[in-house]
C-alpha cells in the first residue's frame, strides 16, 4: 500500500470522527519523514481544519494554513514557539502541562479552550490532540486538530440564556422576557416583538420592547415604509451598519440613529406571518448573520405562543358571544313569562272593573265579588313584581330578629288548608327557639314557595317534612361569596314527590324555567328563593332523584339574640311634632290616591307631584310635618337629592322612602343619612295606614 492510499483511508475515517481519524493519521506519520513526504503536506492542507504538530515540550514543529487563519499568525511566526507562550498565556501552565502529560502517557483527549488570536481577540477552539510516535512506537510529540467554535459557543450560550430567561413564563410576560433576553444575549441595545393587528393589517402593535436596559412602551405604528414591512414581505433582514439610511422613512430608526439591525418574521403553524421580532443597536456590529439562526428559533417559539394567545382570545370571544346569546335568550324568556303572568293577573282585574262600569244593575254581593277579584289580580301582579325584584336583588332587604320555629308554624298554618288532603305536612322542630336575622316577608315567601313546590310535585298522596336543625359549615365561598364560616340554621323541606331529573337540577334556579305545564307555575319561585338566600348571606341547595323525592335546604347564618319586633322598635323612636304627612311622588295619580286613603283614615295629608314645589312648601311648613313619604325615582331632582334638601331644611325630618326597585347599597346609604324606613312599591295602603297610625299613637303615648 502506498502512502497516498494509506492517507486516503485515513481521510475517510477523519470525516466520521476527528478523534479516531486523528489517531489513524498519526499512526502513519513519522516526524523525520514529514518534510520529505509531499503526501503528508497535501493531506494536512486538504483536511479543512487547523492541524498542528509539536514535540514533547509543546513546541510547534508544523502547522497548516487553516491553523494560521484561525490564530492570525503566519507559519513562520508559529513554528519553533511554545503554545504556552502566545496562544494560551492566560491559561494556568500547570493545567496545560497536565494535558500534555496525558498525551505523553498515550491518551487522546478533546478540549474546548479559549485562545488568544494575534489581533488580541479571544476565540473558542475545539482541540483534539493525540500522541505522535516514531517507528519504534515511542511517543515523541503530539498531533492536534483545531476548529474555531466561537460562533457555535456564542450561539449556544445565547440559546441557553434565552431558554433560561423565557422557559418559565407565558402569554404577554413571555414576549417581555424574550425581548429583554434577546437584547442582552446578543449584545444589542434595543429589541422588540410586534404583531400585525388583526382588525387593521396596516398597523403593528408592539407587544414587548427592551429599550436601553428597561422595558419600553406598547405603541402602535403604521407598517408602511418601515423595516418591519420589509421583513413581513421579504423575510429575515440583517444590516450591519447604516440601517437608518436603508429605511429613511422609518421614524423609529431615525430617532434612535440605528446602525445595526437584525429581524425575522414571526410565523404560525400554517405559515401565516403574524408579526416581527427584531434586535437593534445604534453602533455598527458585524457578523450579525451568525445570530440569525437563534432569532429564527425564537421567532418560531414566539409564533407558537402568539398563535396560542390568539386562539385563547378567539375562544374567550366565542364564550362571550355565547353568554350574550344565552343572556338575550333568557331576557326573551323572562319577558315572555312576565307578559304571560301579568296579562293573566291584569286581565282578571281589568275584566271585573269593566264589568262594574258597564253593568249598573249589578247587585251588592256581585259588586263585592268583582272588586275582590280585581284586587286579587292586582295583588298577583304586585307579587310577581316582588318575586322579580327578589331574584334581581333589587327588592328592599329589611332584616330583623326572627324565631324560625314560629315562622315555620305560621307558613304551614297559612298554606295547609289549601293543600290536597292526601298530602301530610309534618314538622321536625326539635328546637323551640332558633333565631336568625332575616327579612320576615322574604323568609315567609321563600318557605311558602318551597312548600307549594313540594305539594305540586306529589301526585295524590304523599308527605312533606319540614325539619329544622343547626350545622357548622367551615367552607362557604363555594355557595355564597358573602357567606362566612360558622353556625347555620338549616331548614330542610323534604317531599315524596316525583323528583327532579339530573339535567333539570342545573337549571331550576334560572328565571322562568319550569318543567310543569303553563298553568302549573311561572318559573320564578326558585329563582326568587335563590336571590333571597344570597341576600341573607346564605344559600339554597337541592338533592333529588327521579321518583325518589326532593330535599331543598335553606342555610341561614345563626343569630343568638332574642327575636324582636323591628317595626315597633323603630317606630317607637319616632318623635312627630305634628300629625301631617307630606307625600312627594312624580305620579300625580298616586299622590291623590295616597291623600285619599290617608284622609279616609283621619290622617291629614299634603301631596306634590313636583319635588321642587314640595321643597318650597316645606320651607314654610316643616314645623307642621310629622312624616314625609318620598319617592326615590323622579325626573329632574331625584329622590336622593330631594332627600338631602329636606334634611338640610330640617335635620330632624322623618322621611320614609318609597321605591319599586331600590338597590341595597342605595337604600343603606339613605338609612345612614337618616331615613326611618324603606317602603316597597306598589304600596299596600291598608298596611301603610296601619303603620302611620301606629307611629302616631306611639308618639302620642
Amino acid at each position: 500500500m502506498t502512502n497516498e492510499d494509506h492517507f486516503a483511508g485515513n481521510l475517510e475515517h477523519w470525516q466520521s470522527g476527528q478523534s479516531e481519524g486523528l489517531k489513524r493519521l498519526a499512526s502513519g506519520l513519522y516526524l523525520n519523514d514529514f518534510n520529505q513526504d509531499l503526501h503528508f503536506r497535501e493531506l494536512f492542507e486538504a483536511l479543512g481544519v487547523g492541524i498542528g504538530v509539536w514535540d514533547c515540550n509543546d513546541v510547534y514543529l508544523h502547522v497548516n494554513s487553516r491553523f494560521c487563519e484561525i490564530t492570525g499568525y503566519a507559519h513562520s511566526q508559529i513554528v519553533g514557539r511554545s503554545a504556552y507562550e502566545f496562544l494560551f498565556p492566560h491559561k494556568d501552565v500547570q493545567v496545560l502541562k497536565r494535558m500534555t502529560a496525558r498525551r505523553m502517557a498515550g491518551h487522546t483527549d478533546e478540549y474546548a479552550l479559549e485562545m488568544i488570536r494575534k489581533d488580541g481577540i479571544r476565540i473558542w477552539s475545539w482541540l483534539v490532540a493525540t500522541p505522535l510516535r516514531n517507528k519504534q512506537g515511542k511517543i515523541i510529540g503530539s498531533l492536534a486538530a483545531v476548529s474555531d467554535i466561537t460562533e457555535q459557543k456564542r450561539n449556544r450560550d445565547v440559546l441557553n440564556a434565552l431558554i433560561e430567561g423565557t422557559s418559565t413564563v407565558t402569554a404577554e410576560r413571555y414576549f417581555q422576557s424574550l425581548a429583554q433576553h434577546l437584547a442582552r444575549a446578543l449584545g444589542m441595545k434595543y429589541a422588540f416583538v410586534g404583531t400585525v393587528l388583526q382588525e387593521d393589517p396596516a398597523l403593528m402593535k408592539i407587544m414587548a420592547s427592551w429599550v436601553s436596559a428597561e422595558f419600553g412602551g406598547y405603541e402602535t405604528f403604521v407598517i408602511a415604509d418601515t423595516a418591519s414591512e420589509f421583513i413581513l414581505t421579504e423575510g429575515p433582514l440583517v444590516i450591519n451598519q447604516a440601517a437608518c439610511d436603508r429605511f429613511p422613512r422609518d421614524r423609529w430608526l431615525l430617532e434612535h440613529a440605528i446602525e445595526s439591525y437584525i429581524g425575522c418574521p414571526i410565523i404560525d403553524s400554517s405559515g401565516s406571518v403574524l408579526g416581527v421580532m427584531s434586535v437593534l443597536h445604534d453602533r455598527s456590529i458585524f457578523e450579525l448573520e451568525s445570530c440569525l439562526g437563534i432569532m429564527n428559533v425564537f421567532a418560531a417559539r414566539a409564533g407558537a405562543e402568539l398563535e396560542r394567545l390568539r386562539s385563547e382570545d378567539r375562544r374567550m370571544l366565542l364564550e362571550t358571544e355565547l353568554a350574550q346569546s344565552q343572556k338575550l335568550e333568557a331576557i326573551g324568556q323572562l319577558a315572555a313569562g312576565i307578559a304571560h303572568d301579568l296579562n293573566n293577573s291584569l286581565g282578571a282585574a281589568i275584566g271585573h272593573l269593566e264589568l262594574l262600569r258597564s253593568d249598573p244593575t249589578m247587585s251588592g254581593d256581585d259588586k263585592n265579588r268583582s272588586l275582590k277579584a280585581a284586587l286579587t289580580g292586582c295583588e298577583q301582579a304586585s307579587s310577581l313584581a316582588d318575586q322579580l325584584l327578589n331574584f334581581s336583588r333589587q327588592g328592599r332587604y329589611q332584616p330583623s330578629k326572627v324565631n324560625l320555629p314560629d315562622v315555620i308554624d305560621e307558613v304551614i298554618a297559612l298554606l295547609e288548608p289549601g293543600i290536597d288532603k292526601g298530602i301530610r305536612i309534618t314538622r321536625e322542630l326539635s328546637l323551640p327557639k332558633l333565631q336568625i336575622e332575616a327579612d320576615p316577608l322574604q323568609l315567609r315567601q321563600s318557605l311558602s314557595n318551597l312548600l307549594l313546590n313540594a305539594a305540586q310535585s306529589i301526585d295524590q298522596e304523599g308527605q312533606i317534612v319540614v325539619k329544622l336543625e343547626t350545622q357548622r359549615v367551615s367552607e362557604t365561598k363555594q355557595f355564597n361569596e358573602a357567606a362566612s364560616p360558622g353556625m347555620f340554621a338549616v331548614i330542610h323541606v323534604r317531599d315524596t314527590g316525583r323528583g327532579i331529573a339530573p339535567e333539570h337540577q342545573k337549571r331550576i334556579f334560572e328565571p322562568f324555567f319550569t318543567t310543569r305545564s303553563t298553568s302549573g307555575g311561572n318559573g320564578l319561585g326558585l329563582p326568587s328563593v335563590y336571590g333571597v338566600m344570597q341576600r341573607h348571606r346564605g344559600w339554597i341547595s337541592v338533592s333529588s332523584a327521579l321518583q325518589g323525592g326532593t330535599v331543598f335546604s335553606l342555610y341561614f347564618p345563626l343569630c343568638s339574640v332574642e327575636p324582636a319586633d323591628s317595626t315597633d322598635a323603630q317606630s317607637s323612636q319616632l318623635e312627630f311634632d305634628e300629625k301631617v304627612v307630606l307625600v312627594v311622588d312624580d305620579e300625580a295619580s298616586l299622590v291623590k290616591l295616597a291623600e285619599k286613603f290617608l284622609g279616609l283614615s283621619g290622617i291629614k295629608a299634603v301631596g306634590f307631584s313636583n319635588p321642587l314645589s314640595a321643597l318650597e312648601w316645606y320651607v314654610d311648613n316643616f314645623r307642621t310635618v310629622g312624616l314625609i313619604l318620598l319617592d326615590m325615582k323622579m325626573p329632574g331632582l331625584n329622590g336622593e337629592q330631594c332627600f338631602q334638601q329636606f334634611m338640610s331644611i330640617n335635620p330632624r325630618s322623618k322621611i320614609a322612602v318609597l321605591s319599586g326597585y331600590l338597590g341595597n347599597q342605595e337604600a343603606d346609604r339613605l338609612m345612614d343619612q337618616g331615613a326611618i324606613r324603606i317602603l316597597q312599591k306598589p304600596l299596600k295602603y291598608k298596611q301603610l295606614v296601619d303603620w302611620i297610625k301606629h307611629c302616631f299613637n306611639s308618639e302620642s303615648s
